[in-house]
């Protein structure tokens, strides 16, 4: 069977999602090469895995966008977060978190080799509340809301600049990757041991 091979670009690869897509996409037959970014350094676990070229930026900056073109990447998929609290530096970790989000998603619809988007977000934002049932199931429809945790704040605006862009795109008759909103409620599991100890 012949496969059309795909370069996947992941941001975040230094994290827990990240690196493990970095693993298991690298074992795929259609996969001809990863290149990732963080702004972490590249562990020596991550070092090992084939096909990875590995980046260390912050996607917050500007200085990688034209070396990760190079490579024409299929698919962009946005792992990367600074989920635990900055105090003092809230400014800088929306600036992280936000802003380097945006860069992230004016990449993928600025270059054209990429075909499809996948964003990681959280389900946190359609927000804890006490009157909150197990029956019900939150949908697309009602759509997040306002929340003062600053996790679930800066995801809920991030999906909004990308709704924004891609209604954008489509209203000014330009083509646009697929674009893939993954919400997990929780990630976690026996792996993070033998992960660098972060906190």
């Amino acid at each position: 069977m012949t496969f059309m091979k795909q370069t996947i670009f992941i941001v975040g690869g230094a994290g827990y999602v990240g690196e493990m897509l970095c693993e298991q996409l690298g074992k795929r037959e259609d996969v001809e090469a990863i290149v990732t970014l963080d702004k972490e350094p590249q562990s020596e676990y991550s070092k090992a895995l084939p096909k990875v070229t590995y980046i260390q930026a912050n996607m917050a900056d500007t200085d990688w966008q034209e070396k990760v073109a190079a490579f024409s990447p299929t698919t962009v998929i946005h792992t990367a977060w600074q989920i635990r609290a900055m105090y003092g530096e809230a400014e800088k970790e929306w600036h992280w978190n936000v802003d380097g989000s945006n860069n992230v998603f004016n990449f993928a619809f600025a270059t054209s080799s990429v075909d499809k988007l996948i964003y990681f977000s959280t389900a946190s934002s359609y927000g804890a509340r006490p009157d909150n049932r197990i029956d019900h199931r939150f949908t697309e429809i009602e759509g997040f809301r306002p929340d003062d945790y600053i996790y679930a704040k800066e995801k809920r605006v991030t999906e909004d600049n990308l709704k924004s862009l891609f209604d954008a795109k489509k209203a000014a008759g330009e083509g646009t990757p697929q674009v893939f909103v993954v919400r997990p409620a929780a990630i976690t599991g026996p792996r993070g041991r033998f992960m660098r100890i972060r906190f």
